[in-house]
């Protein structure tokens, strides 16, 4: 229900189409009804400290330096503090292009989204046991959302092997969740699986 009272009160904003923070602003709203208590969605291009690690070991064996060097920046991820942790642990990230973007970008964005997802499940599963016996997370393979205004397409990315991450959708018959863009929609949104998929995210 209240998924429902914060997509009608969105539609509006949806079918201006707004802004790619707009637009984040929105799937964060979402993900905080969707993973309540559980973890915490932070937006505002925030640096992954798990990719700036994996780039220093880079730069250590083939530039000599770490200096300057930043974690990317990330549209939308998720943390969750753990018990002996300084800082908290960064469990699984979504991008966001606005519905404008070019099909280049989004292929661009998606590659990106894939690479810092299977950063952050080669860091959670160097930890796994001790993150299962705590929270249960990180799930089997969190589902990670390429967002393209009110469009999201859901996949997983899972670790085969040491250094070896597949990808591939969760949903073949209907691969992307649509929010309602204007009123007349939301009847689809609702008949045809949508907000289903939305829930299945948890």
């Amino acid at each position: 229900m209240k998924i429902m009272v914060l997509i009608c009160n969105e539609i509006e904003a949806m079918a201006t189409g707004q802004s790619e923070t707009e637009d984040v602003v929105i799937w964060r709203d979402i993900a905080r009804i969707l993973f309540s208590g559980e973890m915490t969605p932070r937006i505002g291009e925030l640096g992954s400290q798990c990719t700036r690690d994996d780039r220093v070991k880079v730069e250590e064996v083939f530039g000599g330096s770490e200096s300057h060097i930043k974690g990317r920046k990330i549209d939308l991820f998720f943390q969750k503090q753990l018990p002996g942790f300084k800082k908290p642990l960064e469990l699984f990230s979504w991008e966001a292009k606005s519905m404008n973007a070019g099909t280049d970008q989004l292929q661009i964005q998606r590659r990106k989204n894939m690479r810092i997802n299977a950063c952050m499940a080669n860091k959670t599963s160097s930890i796994a046991g001790f993150v299962d016996s705590v929270t249960k997370f990180p799930l089997p393979g969190p589902v990670i959302l390429d967002i393209e205004g009110h469009r999201a397409l859901p996949y997983v990315v899972r670790k085969v092997e040491p250094g070896v991450f597949g990808a591939g959708t969760v949903t073949a018959s209907k691969p992307m969740i649509c929010l309602p863009d204007v009123v007349d929609s939301i009847e689809s949104f609702l008949d045809e699986g949508h907000l289903s998929a939305l829930l299945s995210l948890k």
